[in-house]
This record gives C-alpha cells, structure tokens and sequence, in this order.
C-alpha cells in the first residue's frame, strides 16, 4: 500500500467513526457549498466556523469544496472535545489532531502572546502583523487576508454575528482562524493561523477585531501545512457529506 493509500485509508476511517456535536439548523437560509464555491481564476473568502478560510485564485473549485469541507470536520471534532472559550489548547490540540487524521501534513506550534511595542495597536492590525511575517507583506496570500479582515472589520455586531455562529456572542471572539489555500507543487498549500482574544472587559457594542491590545490579550499561533491532491481527491466526496448538515450553520461567504 502507498503511503497515499494509508493515508486515504486512515482519513477514511476518521470521517466515518468521528464523533460531532449535533447539527442545529435555522440559524440561516441553507446553502449548499458547493453553490459558495467561486470556479478557479476568481479569490474568494469564506466564514467557516471559527475563523475564515481564503482561496487564491489558482486553487480548483473542487479542492476549494475539500479544503472547506475538511476545516469545519476538524474544528467540529475539536469542538465535541473541548470548549474553546474555556480550554483553547485543548482545543486547538483536537483540531490539529482531526487534521493530521484527514491526511493534512501539520507541523503544529503552540499558543505564544503577541508582543507589539508601543500602547497598543487594533487586534486587526495585529492579525495583519502575523500575516505579513507567516506570508510576505508584498504576497497575494496577504493581500486577500488584509482585504478580508477590511471586510469584517465593516461590519456591526449583528452583522458579525449573523456571518459567524451563535456560539462567537458568547464566546466574545475567543478564538478566531485565519487560513489561506493555494495550489502548490503535487498538492494544496493552506497556510493558519489562529488567535485568542482574552478580554478584559467587553462592551456589548464592541466586536473583536476592534478591540485594542490594552483591551484584550492576544495569544497567536501560525504555521503552513500541506494536503496532497491525490488524499484530497481519495476523501473529498466523503468529508462531504459528513458536514453537509452543518453547512447552513458554520459556513457562509464573505464579500471582499
């Protein structure tokens, strides 16, 4: 057996035996994914779960599809182990693992606090300043990732609430995602990072990414993975249709 053969083999188990939360429903008008899915040659970002998850325009729809399927399976199995707001390294130790089990090549770090000189800068910025070191400041990954958070950060607390799920009222913007996806060389390059927000007093009016650093603390982890076309094609169909019913609820698009 070829090593893409266990690995298919091994996610395949994963998907079928994974245990999730249970699947709400009404909390948006349903969409499939893919009518979300933008065709090659067109950037396009998209709200999943936790965080945001953006395609370069040179990734295949259809891989789009994977990629988004595949990141809400393992932040949904993360989420049946630990509660984010209140163990985020648990939590972030559970998706990891979901990732490496549907076949993502992982190399995991963990939660280190954001440093910046000065008084303090807008959290949005301070995503901006990981960004530019995990992707290159002048790359078209930054790009997209800077006009996303441009996008949210326009947006009013309903309205962010409406994009995200219920669970980011409560959890006020404790955790928050950011991944890029790219065609790259035999496979997709996904590039993540992810962020915590512990806020020491929270303004009902206030959404996270406006809050400031003398506000909240902000932990950052980041790092780049790689899931190869040929798992990504051996499992596709399947993560697909482990999500389906959490589509409407977790996953929706984001004008940029």
């Amino acid at each position: 057996m070829s090593e893409a053969d266990s690995q298919i083999s091994t996610a395949t188990q994963f998907v079928d035996e994974v245990d999730l939360p249970p699947a709400v429903g009404g909390m948006r008008a349903a969409k499939s994914l893919p009518e979300m899915i933008k065709p090659v040659n067109a950037e396009q970002s998209l709200v999943v779960g936790h965080g945001v998850l953006s395609f370069l325009p040179d990734l295949p729809s259809k891989h789009r599809e994977t990629v988004a399927s595949s990141f809400l399976l393992a932040q949904l199995a993360a989420d049946k182990q630990a509660a984010a707001d209140q163990d985020l390294d648990a939590w972030y130790r559970a998706f990891f693992e979901a990732l490496k089990k549907l076949g993502w090549l992982v190399q995991e770090q963990g939660f280190k606090e954001f440093n910046k000189e000065g008084t303090g800068i807008e959290t949005h910025k301070a995503i901006l300043d990981v960004a530019s070191v995990l992707l290159g400041s002048a790359s078209a990954a930054f790009d997209i990732v800077k006009s996303t958070l441009e996008s949210l950060n326009k947006l009013s607390r309903d309205e962010w609430i409406i994009l995200f799920r219920r669970e980011a009222e409560a959890a006020a913007g404790t955790l928050f995602q950011i991944a890029v996806a790219e065609q790259g060389q035999g496979g997709i390059s996904i590039s993540l990072m992810a962020f915590q927000f512990r806020a020491r007093s929270v303004r009902s009016q206030v959404i996270f990414l406006k809050w400031n650093t003398t506000e909240a603390n902000l932990r950052q982890a980041s790092g780049k993975v790689f899931f190869s076309n040929t798992v990504a094609q051996g499992i596709g169909d399947r993560v697909a249709n482990k999500v389906r019913a959490y589509i409407g609820d977790y996953i929706t698009d984001v004008e940029i």
